[in-house]
């Protein structure tokens, strides 16, 4: 945080240093502070946060990069020697927290900033060079990791660069890429890549109607009155919304159905409208549509409502009004998607243990599942479950309360693959030493010594419950909330002062491993289990990565390796896990074969974090991991390098 503006340490910088030397690397003769006493001569520029991605322009040589902000402003600056780009003295154009030396300075002036509204993190790209999207030749196009949100840097009349929305993506940017020919390639978070490519002319152009009652989601003369293909649902956790009242209605198009996947998330058609409203003292103050459009991308959008209730305007960019007394924060179009992430399913809520509940009047209760499916809702019949989120309340046991009330407020960005910081996994099936919760330090400790996510026995040393009391850049959930939830912070103080100790993981999962056990292998990035792919029994079928079904596809029986390791037989095929063509090779994939008992065919166990074991194959001395922490279905089973990363880390389920 403070040394960005520090020349005598290399954090905070751009660094320019000469590889081609016998030894180590050397310093380039006309660096701006060579020969400056208490400066490091490696420094080119400086007064950078967290620099995220920095390319040369193939045609100039310009060097241009995307700084991650702290609180409120993105940034781009194009790089030149010696600048200083104002690095904690300034965020974007703006002032960083009143920082008493801004304005006393001159510094670099960014190319261009973008607030919260718009996206949070951003992921610098590339200057368009190639020539399939004439329109964007010499355009800086760059996106945000939290929206997917891509734009262009676009000259004005006046010369100076305005962003202009290109894609709205609806999944994660950590990075682009350029080929050969100058076309620009984007990184989806869970392993995909795309090309960006000329749109299609005649691609229809979808707009949102500037009022709530021309939606055809409420009836035009009564907009408060939903239309009858509006299907009401109850949760059984709500997100605190600044003690709102909610109502909430599933829209499908016709014939459209509802997969429930084994994970008990809910998987809707293209053409589905979500709908939320929210009220003040009885009043409607706004309703949010997330419609699932005919290309399959989710989109969010926000309507505010008149005073006198006439009806409800579309929001744009994000607004704030008083209303009741309050500040209420309508969310833009992106800020809808930096919760509404693919990995936590977009649709929030939609579970089964969110929905697992009964409903209706007293007396006349029903299911509220089971109701779903008997008006047809969902592909195929309801496998029975009893996976229930209590709703957070002081009249039951505080750690259930508390952990339901983190499922549904804090589990969309915090778990694993998500966009939340911590390494933390906060979904309410997850067992507490598993969360990465207990006893844990924080990413930042909020001016609190000694502090810990939760520190057991502590509220005040605790981090999470620091988050929950505070408003402001330090608050979570970052977004759309400007009151604090009292309720459930009186919950959250009750649970972790009745904590006296972490429960422990387990010492010694790989000690744990013995011939004749029946194992699965789970990652711990994608809560997804190593499987055989259809159960095929034919030497070099597919292993990879699938939804945990406790099925025999994912069913492995430990037998006695070669060089004091195991095999991993699986239970439907009693074949191997093997690694195809002895390869010692990074990215060889993992196959099924006939036991051999050969070395790769042999592996062991060791321990990682958390509970976790690495699984190394005896020959390769490599370990077996998920290709790109991919974390959807079919993904790659492969042998590489042994390193300190999630998709490298198994648990052992039995």
């Amino acid at each position: 945080m403070n040394n960005a503006q520090n020349l005598n340490v290399l954090y905070g910088k751009i660094l320019r240093i000469d590889i081609n030397t016998p030894t180590g690397y050397g310093i380039p003769k006309d660096n701006p502070f060579v020969n400056e006493a208490n400066t490091k001569p490696e420094i080119y520029a400086y007064g950078v946060r967290n620099p995220w991605r920095f390319q040369f322009d193939k045609a100039t040589g310009d060097l241009w990069l995307g700084d991650v902000g702290q609180n409120l402003w993105e940034e781009i600056d194009k790089v030149e020697k010696g600048g200083n780009y104002g690095w904690n003295v300034r965020e974007g154009f703006n002032c960083y927290e009143n920082n008493a030396k801004c304005g006393t300075q001159a510094f670099s002036e960014p190319v261009a900033s973008y607030g919260h509204d718009q996206g949070a993190s951003i992921s610098g790209g590339f200057v368009y060079r190639g020539k399939a999207i004439p329109s964007l030749q010499g355009i800086y196009i760059f996106g945000d990791f939290m929206s997917g949100n891509i734009w262009g840097l676009f000259p004005d009349t006046n010369g100076k660069l305005k962003q202009k929305l290109l894609i709205a993506t609806g999944f994660n940017i950590p990075a682009f890429g350029e080929d050969g020919d100058g076309e620009i390639y984007v990184l989806q978070y869970t392993g995909q890549i795309h090309r960006i490519v000329p749109k299609d002319a005649n691609a229809p152009v979808v707009t949102a109607p500037a009022l709530l009652s021309k939606t055809g989601c409420f009836n035009p003369t009564n907009v408060s009155e939903p239309v009858k293909g509006l299907i009401p649902y109850s949760v059984n956790s709500p997100l605190w919304s600044d003690a709102a009242a909610k109502r909430r209605w599933i829209a499908l198009p016709k014939d459209g159905k509802i997969n429930v996947l084994d994970n008990g998330r809910f998987e809707f058609p293209n053409g589905t409208v979500l709908v939320k409203e929210f009220a003040l003292e009885n009043k409607p103050v706004e309703t949010r549509l997330f419609i699932r459009h005919a290309d399959g991308a989710w989109a969010g959008y926000t309507y505010a409502w008149k005073d006198d209730g006439s009806d409800a305007e579309l929001v744009n960019n994000g607004l704030v009004k008083t209303i009741a007394g309050q500040v209420w924060n309508y969310p833009s179009q992106a800020q809808c998607l930096q919760c509404h992430t693919a990995n936590a399913g977009f649709s929030l809520g939609l579970e089964v243990s969110q929905l697992n509940k009964k409903v209706g009047a007293a007396g006349s209760e029903y299911g509220q599942l089971e109701n779903f499916a008997k008006i047809g809702l969902f592909t195929k019949p309801l496998a029975e479950t009893n996976a229930v989120l209590p709703t957070p309340s002081p009249a039951i046991a505080a750690d259930l309360a508390a952990r339901s009330y983190i499922h549904a407020n804090c589990s969309f960005c915090h778990r694993p693959g998500g966009t939340g910081g911590g390494n933390l996994d906060m979904r309410f099936e997850t067992e507490l030493k598993q969360t990465g919760l207990c006893n844990k330090p924080g990413s930042g400790n909020l001016g609190i010594a000694d502090a810990r996510v939760i520190f057991p026995g502590s509220p005040e040393k605790s981090i999470l419950y620091a988050r929950m009391s505070r408003r402001g850049t330090q608050q979570m959930p970052p977004l759309a909330s400007n009151h604090t939830d009292d309720t459930a912070l009186a919950i959250m103080k009750q649970w972790i002062s009745t904590l006296n100790e972490c429960p422990e993981t387990a010492p010694n999962p790989a000690a744990s491993v013995n011939v004749g056990d029946v194992i699965s292998l789970e990652a711990r990035h994608s809560n997804k289990c190593m499987d055989l792919d259809n159960g095929n029994n034919v030497d070099g079928a597919k292993i990879h990565q699938w939804t945990c079904d406790g099925g025999q596809n994912q069913k492995f029986r430990i037998e006695k390796g070669v060089d004091g390791g195991f095999s991993l037989v699986n239970v439907k095929t009693n074949k191997c896990v093997d690694v195809a063509g002895v390869s010692q090779g990074n990215g060889a994939k993992v196959q099924l074969w006939s036991c051999a008992n050969t070395a790769n065919q042999s592996v062991s166990f060791s321990n990682s974090l958390d509970g976790a074991v690495h699984v190394q194959f005896k020959h390769s001395a490599k370990c077996l991991e998920v290709e790109g922490f991919s974390t959807a279905n079919d993904a790659k089973i492969q042998q590489y390098d042994c390193g300190n990363t999630e998709n490298q880390d198994w648990f052992i389920r039995r």
